[in-house]
């Protein structure tokens, strides 16, 4: 559901991007590095069209799969619909419309869309809307690990930037306070599902509180791959 990258993907670009770094691993590319591959938005992904309790999914052999696309059962269409970014309107017994406003037109991601599902008794696509950003801010330091200098450690500080959305549910935002506490576990639930990278907690942080990590880093032939 997410954007995110595995951590094999992680290292395969790794190694491609610092491959002509033949004289070691310094600060600079460490940064320039993580800021290309690791950094990430978390997004929520809203099914947006006609939705319903019974979509079913046709499967060879005849078999039908019920799917479940209740607006009230999913807490991305929840906190959208609270965000004013989406109306929700019923369809029919057990049925409804989910449509994108005009806010919610305009705070979409970089990649609006994910997908377009056609199933019977629904017909939607997958809205994306971001909630924030883990911004890797600078590398504090590179030291050299064992094994002759051929695995280094880079120390890096990061800080997660809320969108719009993201601001609505941080603690005193106009969306998390509407929540409920169940509410508020099922989308922290949400948002790090899939990701390899770091936790976005729920209420969403404050972009000031800035945080500090480590990656381990190992030279193989002329590049370096994240450990």
């Amino acid at each position: 559901m997410r954007n995110s990258l595995s951590r094999t993907c992680w290292s395969v670009l790794i190694c491609l991007l610092l491959g002509c770094s033949r004289g070691g691993f310094d600060s600079g590319a460490a940064l320039s590095t993580m800021k290309s591959v690791a950094e990430e938005d978390r997004e929520l992904i809203v099914a947006a069209g006609r939705v319903g309790a019974h979509c079913y999914l046709h499967e060879p052999g005849g078999k039908k799969d019920l799917i479940d696309k209740s607006p009230a059962k999913d807490i991305a269409t929840t906190v959208a619909e609270k965000a004013g970014y989406v109306t929700v309107v019923p369809n029919g017994k057990d049925s409804w419309q989910v449509t994108l406003t005009e806010k919610g037109k305009a705070s979409l991601g970089r990649n609006p869309y994910y997908g377009h599902e056609v199933y019977e008794g629904c017909d939607f696509q997958n809205a994306r809307f971001a909630v924030a950003r883990n911004h890797i801010v600078d590398v504090t330091g590179v030291t050299p690990l064992a094994n002759n200098g051929t695995t280094c450690e880079a120390e890096y500080s990061w800080l997660w930037i809320p969108t719009e959305l993201g601001k609505a549910l941080q603690v005193d935002g106009s969306v998390y306070k509407q929540l409920t506490q169940q509410q508020r576990d099922d989308l922290r639930a949400v948002l790090n599902l899939g990701a390899a990278g770091e936790r976005l907690e729920v209420p969403v942080p404050d972009n000031k509180d800035l945080s500090r990590n480590k990656f381990t880093f190992r030279k193989v032939g002329d590049g370096w791959y994240m450990l």
